[in-house]
């Protein structure tokens, strides 16, 4: 009867609270339970919140061919899916065999490093089925020439500054 979401809002992550409890729902968890939206009557005194879908992304960070969130649709996203939508992993720079998932869990007081060797081919059949989770962060490290390169790359500056300071 509200209308439903609006474009902001994230029908994956709607709270429910009811006398005093809380009760986390989604169009797409209840789907996969087999069960509709339509099959949860409200009650007097029923009070819902819907997440925002700002809050909803992967957060991509290393060596890929572009670095931004990935925003989580409706319909779920996929360790594969992310890779595709941030142009795969800078050819030049990525260590494919270094690919982390880091997933804070604020239940617990752990955080969970998930680690693919993106250098087999099985690891993209797997990459398919790895559901990513809103907040999770992808981390591709770089090759150890990359990470030489950089570091010689910041030393040279320096050493052309010396080379001109002590020509004068």
């Amino acid at each position: 009867m509200a209308g439903g979401t609006t474009d902001t809002g994230d029908s994956n992550h709607i709270v429910l609270n009811r006398q005093g409890k809380s009760y986390k729902l989604g169009i797409q968890s209840l789907n996969q339970m087999g069960l509709s939206a339509n099959q949860i009557y409200l009650q007097d005194g029923d009070a819902i919140h819907v997440n925002s879908q700002s809050r909803n992304k992967v957060y991509v960070l290393g060596e890929f061919g572009k670095i931004e969130p990935v925003a989580i649709p409706e319909q779920g996203l996929s360790l594969a899916h992310v890779l595709g939508e941030s142009n795969g992993l800078n050819s030049n720079t990525a260590n494919a065999a270094k690919v982390y998932i880091v997933r804070d869990n604020p239940k617990y007081q752990y955080t969970n490093i998930y680690y693919v060797d993106m250098q087999s081919i099985t690891s993209f059949a797997l990459a398919s089925r790895f559901d990513m989770q809103a907040n999770d962060i992808l981390y591709v490290d770089p090759t150890g020439l990359a990470r030489w390169n950089r570091i010689i790359s910041a030393i040279l500056p320096s050493t052309s500054a010396i080379n001109v300071i002590s020509g004068i």
